[in-house]
């Protein structure tokens, strides 16, 4: 990753080092307890040690966060696995902000402006950037990672991390049915396969709970979308040709663009796509019957 690799130090080159390593030899799932143990390992630091060490915090959560990645993207889609490393995250979270260090002078503040652990700080910029620079790029994933990691985005705002996996959810609906792909594309083009994104769309929402009605009716639950980037938050070109939809976010014009836009592909004639569609809209109208949210 770019940003969270700047200065990379000899700890932080080993914990990545070992992460793409356990991938690398099928054990994905692995990196789950490596989490943990970092999680433990930086919270007993941040409350044992100087201000000093608060200065490297930002660089060893990057670490952290970059093993969830890893692992959302390479832990296959129904393991419990998953399940175990967002129950980690939420722990996490649910720490809220522990009293700084004895004797700090900087409190638990970090450079981001962020509150160390409650805000689960700087995850968004590392999952927002996987989604900008690679997960739309031709080659960085396999048909089963783009299962997985919609799996892994559906599990994290099921549970309410919305800061970060609520936009990259967008962006996925936003890609897979706003903007125009041929259901027969020239193996040596950049595109993605539609079947792909509607695999990983597909997995997102069979793990997404309640949380895609509650985002999508603007529920005073759902946190005000990231607007920064408005090539993940901003309409595509077939949602701007339709017309009455809100130009950025969560919206019930947007979703039922989307429920449209699934019947249309469940009738396509391409049978991949097809079933995938039906499985997408299938969940979508079942979710909205019974909150009645929409």
């Amino acid at each position: 990753m770019a940003s969270s690799a700047q200065n990379i130090d000899p700890f932080s080159k080993h914990v990545r080092e070992t992460t793409d390593k356990m991938v690398a030899e099928g054990h994905p799932e692995r990196i789950v307890g490596d989490v943990h143990s970092l999680i433990r390992a930086v919270t007993k630091h941040f409350n044992l040690v100087p201000d000093s060490i608060v200065k490297s915090l930002p660089l060893y959560l990057h670490d952290i966060w970059y093993k969830c990645i890893q692992a959302g993207k390479n832990i296959t889609a129904w393991s419990e696995s998953q399940d175990v490393l967002v129950c980690h995250l939420v722990a996490v979270r649910n720490l809220g902000s522990p009293p700084p260090p004895a004797g700090s002078t900087k409190g638990n503040t970090l450079s981001d402006g962020r509150i160390f652990w409650s805000d689960l700080p700087l995850f968004a910029q590392d999952l927002v950037e996987e989604f900008t620079s690679r997960f739309y790029q031709k080659g960085s994933y396999n048909s089963e990672q783009y299962q997985n990691m919609g799996a892994f985005l559906g599990r994290l705002v099921s549970v309410g991390i919305y800061d970060g996996p609520a936009l990259c959810t967008l962006s996925l609906f936003r890609e897979t049915l706003e903007v125009p792909r041929s259901l027969n594309i020239d193996p040596e083009s950049g595109e993605i396969p539609l079947d792909h994104l509607l695999f990983a769309l597909s997995s997102l929402i069979s793990h997404s709970g309640w949380s895609l009605p509650i985002l999508a009716s603007n529920h005073p639950s759902a946190p005000a979308t990231d607007d920064s980037h408005p090539d993940l938050s901003g309409l595509g070109e077939l949602a701007i040709k339709a017309g009455n939809i809100p130009s950025s976010g969560y919206s019930p014009q947007r979703w039922a663009f989307w429920m449209e836009r699934l019947q249309e592909l469940s009738q396509c004639g391409d049978g991949e796509v097809q079933s995938r569609a039906e499985d997408c809209r299938d969940s979508m109208e079942e979710t909205q019957t019974m909150n009645r949210l929409l």
